[in-house]
């Protein structure tokens, strides 16, 4: 891990447990734990990304809420999120390649969220924040394939090449991801449903530009 990785990684791990040491003690009873699903769509997006397509993402996580009052509170937690993209490149002499790149991650983000009772038992719930994330594994597979405007990929044939998407030996993907997070949601007494968004901030491999971005519906319950 570079020296800036680790160093953004302590600041998120630090406002995550500077949150908790100020709200644990005193206020144990108005700490909100909370699970959450979410599917939708991701990409990797940049200057030098010719053709990204989206790929399914999912995401699976427990979540802590601290709040400072009835409006505002910090939120954290640790998800397991599936991103990555479908990358077509198609060459001068008729020969595409396409890579389906599949990256694992555990993601910790720290968000400012802002609710709004609508009545008792309903609320609007905002938020923004800086994420973190740790790339954990994945697979990446690449086919080339005789390009036309009418061709498809054939993916069941013996020329797809499937490598690590982390690591030197593989497609080398740097591990340590961050950027930048919103969501917004509705909350009807213990169970949530909303939408929330990741767009990354770190340039993901060193010879090709690009930036994960996602986007999920989620739900989830709160305890």
């Amino acid at each position: 891990m570079a020296l800036t990785d680790k160093v953004i990684v302590r600041k998120l791990l630090f406002l995550a447990l500077l949150m908790l040491a100020a709200r644990v003690a005193p206020a144990q009873n108005q700490i909100d734990w909370s699970v959450k699903a979410g599917i939708g769509m991701a990409n990797i997006i940049g200057g030098q990304m010719e053709s990204p397509k989206v790929k399914l993402a999912y995401k699976l996580g427990v979540g802590l809420e601290c709040p400072f009052d009835k409006v505002w509170s910090l939120q954290t937690g640790v998800s397991f999120v599936s991103k990555g993209t479908n990358h077509t490149i198609v060459e001068t002499d008729g020969i595409s390649a396409q890579a389906k790149v599949n990256a694992s991650y555990l993601e910790l983000p720290v968000m400012v969220a802002a609710r709004f009772a609508m009545d008792r038992n309903t609320s609007i719930l905002v938020a923004a924040g800086p994420y973190g994330a740790w790339g954990i594994g994945g697979k990446t597979k690449a086919l080339g394939y005789s390009w036309s405007s009418s061709s498809t990929p054939d993916w069941s044939t013996g020329n797809v090449i499937e490598i690590d998407t982390f690591g030197k030996d593989g497609l080398d993907l740097r591990r340590f991801d961050y950027g930048v997070g919103m969501g917004l949601s509705v909350e009807y007494r213990h169970y949530m449903i909303g939408v929330e968004g990741r767009l990354g901030l770190c340039r993901l491999h060193k010879e090709i530009q690009g930036e994960n971005i996602t986007g999920l519906v989620t739900v989830g319950y709160k305890f």
